[in-house]
């Protein structure tokens, strides 16, 4: 029997969700039931089975997390809601905007890539935007946390690490 192109889409999406063939032929969405015609067209034509698993994983995470923000939102009142809103929203634009700008430094350092005056260039812009995006945004978490567990002012070698000297 001969299926159609939009049948046979259906049958790669729900492949490259990572769907067993068994679990494939199982849905209702699916007209194609035979397993082997499956199997045969997948290799024919390279599907890569779970292909979109990982995008699949992260969205329902992204929900999950949705969900549970939409739950504390509730808990605010008006004020402290919009507050909120008004924060999140300035914080997203600003972050809109230093990782535009680093993508247009990056689209303009692979335009003119001349030799080492060019990487300067570069490398000054994205030191400015890095020190920008810090001022308005704030530290990140991995360059704001400074550990210092050797309690003096003496920095810990690898040799003091080692022998134990290490505070």
């Amino acid at each position: 029997m001969a299926y159609s192109k939009s049948e046979w889409e259906v049958v790669k999406a729900f492949f490259e969700e990572g769907l067993s063939l068994a679990e494939i032929v199982a849905r209702p969405e699916v007209a194609i039931k035979d397993r082997s015609s499956i199997s045969r067209r997948a290799t024919k034509e390279g599907w890569i089975k779970g292909k979109n698993a990982t995008l699949t994983a992260t969205e329902i995470q992204i929900k999950q997390s949705h969900a549970e923000i939409v739950e504390k939102k509730s808990t605010l009142n008006a004020t402290a809601l919009e507050i909120h809103n008004t924060i999140v929203d300035e914080r997203t634009k600003h972050i809109q905007f230093f990782t535009d700008s680093t993508m247009r430094n990056m689209k303009s350092m692979m335009g003119k890539i001349d030799g080492e005056s060019s990487i300067n260039e570069h490398r000054v812009a994205q030191a400015a935007l890095k020190d920008a995006k810090e001022v308005v945004i704030g530290k990140t978490p991995d360059t704001a946390i400074q550990i210092n567990n050797n309690g003096n002012d003496k920095p810990l070698t690898l040799a003091d690490f080692y022998a134990g000297n290490n505070g």
